[in-house]
């Protein structure tokens, strides 16, 4: 487990990117960009289903990259689950 003094500020900037530099987004972008391409290109080329919560908070990102980005939400009833 990991429970860093400033896991606050860690969310905010993994999650919202919150207080990120442009160098620092367009980092991320790359290298995101990069691991799902090479997820595609193991998987010989089948389409890409990512199941990441944090994504959630990314869509508005995601579609900067993959502007034809299908987006899927699945709602669990937490009384039935």
């Amino acid at each position: 487990m990991h429970f860093a003094r400033n896991a606050e500020e860690q969310f905010q900037k993994s999650i919202h990117f919150t207080n990120l530099n442009d160098e620092e987004k367009s980092r991320w972008k790359d290298n995101y960009l990069k691991f799902m391409k090479s997820i595609t290109f193991e998987n010989f080329r089948k389409r890409l289903i990512l199941k990441n919560p944090a994504n959630t908070a990314r869509i508005p990102n995601l579609l900067e990259l993959l502007p034809d980005a299908k987006f899927i939400h699945f709602y669990r009833n937490p009384y039935k689950v």
